[in-house]
């Protein structure tokens, strides 16, 4: 079985559809990652090590 975990890259509020998604790695748990400076942030993966590769991306 291949397992692609979700993270999402927000630039401004959450939706509801976005967090459902994102929960869904964890089974209803969230993780989340933000870049303060840039004012944004990451939601979804299973490590917060994923939500940091996509934040240094951008």
């Amino acid at each position: 079985m291949i397992y692609s975990s979700m993270v999402i890259l927000l630039k401004k509020p959450a939706s509801e559809k976005n967090i459902e998604l994102a929960s869904k790695d964890l089974e209803g748990y969230l993780k989340f990652v933000v870049d303060i400076d840039k004012r944004i942030m990451t939601i979804g993966g299973q490590r917060h090590a994923e939500g940091e590769s996509v934040l240094l991306e951008n």
